[in-house]
């Protein structure tokens, strides 16, 4: 992941690849901006990429190996004001965490009115919330626009973040770096670095034509990933009925071992369930191939989720194979799979369940060992369903559940949600339900309304009496 953008034109990022192969290999590489785009390296040569105004991920789709780093102001001419370079760092040693050791903004000269010429850059491998423990930055996107943060706790605010948008961070204060913690909470990696911006700095003193990479701190990294289990088609697009399979990696990078990990985990709604003796438990070693230690039959003869409830389920010896009790080393990993059914369309109750839950999984697993150190990951899953464009669904008043009955007196919460009646860009728009008492044959139309920009999730209430009276068609309340 390189997380420098090229910010200004004359002086432009580069991302150098090069192949200690023998063969030719094909990089694939994403941007904030495009996806999919591909570039040829010759055997044992390099081949380069101008970054746009975004960051970007490069891999390969055969695991053939590469390395990169990456140029700033590496034009063919006037490349003498703003160079600098930094490494990329693989995504197997990314973490959720990096601490700036030394990232002055200039040179710290008595010179008066000096920019921060050279803030901290970094970018998230997917769309995350990052935490930053400081009051006085200012974080900014690739088009130099600042994002808002809101206070998390004490002087440490929080910032809503796209995957591969490259950010900068600017401490205010002192116009100087150095000391900042990045993190996210979620078990998201990141990956930055510091450096001289182009589009700040100027060309000589007090700017300094200077960058490094920004190292990821040491610790424990946890993971979660959901793919569908292919049950009943192979299109990789969750549908009720089926299943999906998550898939949960604890990777130490940390300079302790990982001694006798708890594993929980946790989903909603309960309308989706555990599949029985489809949890599996491998421990990898180093090289991320080679076994250590497999058990395919993590539930045993109960059949019952392994990681529910607060204890979970604790590995007390990730090597039994070797005497004494053994701890996740530097560099292993330990990766846990199991399934969760999805219910049928035949099910109105549990269809209930995931309307209420804006049809989606909500996962969440947490690892914690006996040094104390806690990690957590959340997964949300999208589900696909052939609801029928324009069906209402009955809530309470408050919209927290899903209501089957009533009582006279009480309100009605209707929701329609329907990303084809989101026609218009940045607007709250509406839409209208009739709403019909089929003993009396009085109805009421309700007005509908978005509950932000583009959600396409319309809401509103109906209120209800038991007096004769209130009968008429459209009054606003139905009898």
């Amino acid at each position: 992941f390189a997380p420098v953008s090229t910010t200004l034109a004359a002086d432009p990022a580069y991302v150098i690849l090069y192949n200690p192969g023998s063969s030719s290999i094909t990089v694939t590489y994403d941007t904030g901006i495009l996806s999919g785009q591909t570039i040829s390296v010759p055997a044992k040569g390099t081949n380069y990429v101008l970054m746009p105004a975004a960051a970007a991920h490069f891999y390969t789709t055969g695991g053939e190996k590469f390395s990169a780093i990456s140029v700033i102001d590496a034009d063919a001419t006037s490349n003498a004001t703003h160079d600098w370079s930094y490494s990329l760092v693989p995504e197997t040693y990314l973490t959720d965490k990096f601490i700036v050791a030394w990232g002055p903004g200039n040179n710290n000269s008595p010179t008066t009115g000096a920019a921060n010429g050279s803030p901290v850059w970094v970018t998230p491998t997917e769309n995350t919330t990052l935490y930053i423990d400081s009051a006085t930055v200012t974080v900014k996107n690739a088009a130099g626009t600042a994002i808002s943060g809101t206070l998390d706790s004490g002087t440490t605010y929080k910032y809503s973040v796209n995957k591969l948008e490259s950010y900068r961070i600017f401490d205010n204060s002192d116009n100087n770096q150095s000391g900042l913690t990045v993190y996210t909470k979620d078990g998201t990696l990141i990956t930055g670095a510091w450096g001289e911006d182009p589009s700040i700095a100027g060309a000589g003193n007090p700017f300094l034509d200077m960058g490094t990479t920004v190292l990821p701190y040491p610790d424990y990294v946890l993971t979660k990933e959901a793919t569908e289990a292919n049950t009943t088609d192979t299109n990789d697009i969750l549908e009720l009925g089926e299943q999906e399979k998550y898939t949960l990696t604890a990777v130490n990078h940390s300079v302790i071992d990982m001694i006798a990990p708890i594993f929980t985990d946790s989903w909603t709604p309960s309308a989706v369930s555990y599949v029985s003796n489809s949890a599996t438990l491998t421990v990898y070693d180093t090289d991320g191939t080679t076994v250590i230690y497999q058990n395919t039959d993590l539930d045993g003869s109960a059949n019952t989720f392994p990681l529910a409830g607060s204890s979970g389920y604790t590995l007390n010896d990730v090597n039994p194979g070797v005497a004494g009790i053994q701890g996740l080393k530097f560099g292993q990993k330990i990766v846990i799979d199991y399934k969760l059914q999805l219910p049928s369309i035949s099910d109105p109750s549990a269809i209930g369940q995931l309307a209420a839950n804006n049809y989606q999984i909500s996962n969440t697993a947490s690892l914690n060992d006996q040094a104390g150190i806690s990690k957590q990951s959340v997964n949300l899953t999208p589900i696909t369903t052939p609801i029928t464009d324009g069906e209402v669904f009955l809530y309470n008043s408050g919209f927290t559940a899903v209501q089957t009955t009533y009582t006279p007196g009480t309100t009605i919460g209707l929701q329609v949600t329907d990303a084809d009646q989101n026609k218009i860009t940045g607007s709250v728009e509406t839409l209208t339900v009739k709403v019909t008492n089929n003993s009396t044959n009085e109805y009421e139309t309700v007005t509908l309304t978005e509950t932000g920009n583009n959600t396409g999730i319309f809401r509103g209430t109906l209120s209800t009496s038991s007096t004769s009276s209130n009968n008429t068609n459209d009054s606003g309340t139905l009898y």
